[in-house]
């Protein structure tokens, strides 16, 4: 479930969510790379595809998130970020809260959710298991994770290697 209603689609300016809310921060301040960066975005991509199945999926904006991986791989990328997502979906009892991609204001911002996702995900590439299982278990409501683990594995394997020097705050914050 999104948190921006795109009442304003079309617009230059954008929601009215320009800040951080409780739990909530900027993307950029979240030490991610360039690939985590573009797995953030297909995530959400796929997030309002699952939010609103009755909505036809947008080739384009799947196309555009598989362009930024290149190569026959992207589909692999997708389908394992897919999956991931369907386990988080059938384990969690609560909502699982994104950015709207769509909205320039609503997609500089990272809900705990996201976070939570992504920093598990960088864990993973990094090799910091104890990080990336906390943020799974967070992730899981305290509910048996191993399906999202499992998930979130095989989507780090399948993803180009991470950069080996970290640009500012530790990962697994």
């Amino acid at each position: 479930r999104g948190k921006c209603t795109m009442a304003h689609h079309g617009t230059p300016k954008g929601c009215g969510n320009q800040r951080p809310g409780k739990r909530e921060c900027y993307v950029a301040d979240v030490d991610l790379d360039p690939v985590e960066h573009n797995c953030l975005r297909l995530a959400r991509t796929i997030l309002l595809f699952m939010g609103d199945p009755s909505s036809p999926l947008r080739r384009v904006d799947v196309q555009d998130a598989a362009e930024v991986f290149g190569g026959p791989g992207s589909k692999d990328i997708i389908t394992a970020m897919t999956d991931l997502f369907s386990a988080i979906h059938l384990i969690r009892k609560s909502p699982f809260i994104f950015s709207n991609p769509h909205c320039i204001n609503c997609r500089e911002i990272l809900t705990e959710n996201e976070r939570r996702v992504m920093l598990a995900l960088a864990a993973t590439r990094r090799g910091k298991r104890s990080a990336a299982a906390a943020h799974v278990m967070l992730i899981c409501e305290g509910n048996p994770d191993v399906p999202v683990h499992h998930d979130h594995s095989r989507l780090a394997r399948i993803l180009p290697l991470p950069r080996t020097e970290p640009k500012g705050a530790p990962v697994g914050r």
